[in-house]
């Protein structure tokens, strides 16, 4: 398993995202540290860029990239 090379620039751990620092530890275990070709925020990256990537995605929230996309007109 490799290290996600975003992972320092991630912006869901940012401050002002707020989430638990239990729950920030367990995603980043098992996304950025772990099987990090599931995780939606790196599909975000190839797919959206990090630029529209809303700071609260979940690493786990795939159907709602999804939904993003077809907002953004990649997806019919």
């Amino acid at each position: 398993m490799a290290i996600c090379k975003y992972m320092n620039d991630c912006q869901f751990f940012g401050p002002e995202v707020g989430y638990s620092p239990e729950m920030y530890e367990h995603l980043r275990q098992g996304f950025c540290l772990g099987d990090s070709h599931e995780c939606a925020r790196l599909k975000a990256v190839r797919m959206i860029g990090p630029e529209c990537i809303p700071d609260d995605l979940l690493p786990t929230e795939t159907e709602r990239l999804h939904e993003i996309t077809i907002k953004m007109g990649l997806h019919h």
